[in-house]
């Protein structure tokens, strides 16, 4: 972050030889701080998010630091994950060796098109400033054409057509729920988090990503800045006609979902998943491709993503409703299949869930 005006990071300069080296070294303790183990393989931790990696002053310092630890640990799986914001960026960063990048797109279609109503409950409230977002164009577009599924969709397609469908393409880390910005509980609402997540995991190339109390409905996200105040990551509300906005927390301690049944119903909603993707090979390895639901509902409000994964022999269907409506699909037999996850009723998809079927 040289040129960052960040008062709490060290200015290194990648351009310095010397520093590049040293880096190189620190990584490299870590990769190896284990020592060998039974079979004479060195081993340690087994990769690294790094902080921001577009922002560092010379980027051929990953060319050369990323190949040279996988040279020094070879036979080892290592995950070098970029912490990284734009599209161009991501598509440099995994261009030098990274295997994995945030996906920021995924995140902007939440801040731009969710809210919540005056109950609290998720709405799609479009952003007033989501047309003037250059980095949000082409996903704004979508939406205008083909609703908040045709917004997800682009991403996802795009992605597929720039990282290759292999089993060891690059990952996009995708998640409701980041640090940096607000709870996705408290700015997008229930529905719109359990949606999107079940997306994420579902979605081909994507690593999931939690934020520590996401599992138990946290709607305040730990304090970075100040031990409490806002955070300036606001919320959409409607009241009636109105749409308002209010800042985000931030402070000490955790504000979970309220109730012990709420809570334990978020631990099992994630740990489901997380089950899921384990038992199935598909969903960590697999092909993805686009599928037509047969949506029942003008091309502009659509609300449903359909796809498959396929790994091998192994095929897998999959419809995830984003919105707060109930969706007939006129190609529901696509899903009657022996099921795996959620469901489809009398040929509709209910608001917010998703269904997951095996065809072989």
């Amino acid at each position: 972050m040289y040129d960052a005006d960040w008062t709490d990071t060290a200015k290194l300069d990648y351009t310095n030889p010397a520093l590049r080296q040293d880096m190189i070294e620190i990584f490299d303790f870590w990769l190896s701080m284990l020592g060998e183990d039974e079979d004479g393989i060195v081993q340690g931790v087994d990769g690294f998010r790094i902080d921001m990696a577009h922002l560092i002053n010379d980027r051929t310092f990953w060319d050369e630091a990323l190949q040279e630890l996988r040279d020094r640990h070879p036979g080892r799986e290592l995950l070098f994950m970029a912490e990284c914001y734009g599209r161009d960026n991501n598509l440099d960063l995994l261009g030098r060796g990274f295997n994995a990048a945030y996906d920021d797109d995924f995140y902007k279609v939440c801040r731009n098109l969710y809210g919540v109503d005056a109950s609290g409950q998720t709405a799609l409230i479009e952003s007033t400033r989501a047309e003037d977002q250059e980095e949000f164009a082409l996903s704004h577009q979508a939406y205008q054409a083909r609703g908040i599924a045709g917004a997800f969709e682009r991403i996802l397609e795009e992605y597929e057509e720039k990282v290759g469908s292999r089993p060891d393409s690059p990952r996009l880390v995708r998640y409701t729920d980041n640090h940096a910005e607000g709870r996705g509980v408290h700015r997008f609402g229930d529905g719109g988090v359990l949606a999107v997540n079940q997306l994420i995991f579902l979605a081909g190339h994507t690593i999931p990503f939690l934020l520590t109390g996401q599992e138990f409905g946290a709607v305040n996200r730990p304090s970075i800045h100040t031990r409490l105040g806002t955070c300036g990551k606001s919320r959409r509300v409607r009241q009636g006609d109105i749409v308002k906005e209010f800042p985000g927390i931030e402070f000490e301690g955790n504000l979970f979902a309220r109730g012990r049944l709420r809570r334990r119903g978020w631990y099992e909603f994630y740990k489901d998943l997380i089950t899921l993707r384990l038992k199935n090979t598909e969903l960590t390895q697999g092909s993805f491709r686009l599928l037509e639901s047969g949506e029942q509902c003008p091309e502009n409000k659509r609300t449903v993503v359909a796809f498959e994964r396929k790994h091998g022999d192994r095929l897998m269907r999959c419809a995830v409703n984003l919105g707060p409506e109930s969706r007939k699909l006129a190609h529901a037999s696509l899903f009657q299949y022996k099921p795996l996850y959620g469901a489809i009723f009398e040929g509709a998809l209910p608001p917010f869930t998703s269904v997951v079927v095996r065809c072989d």
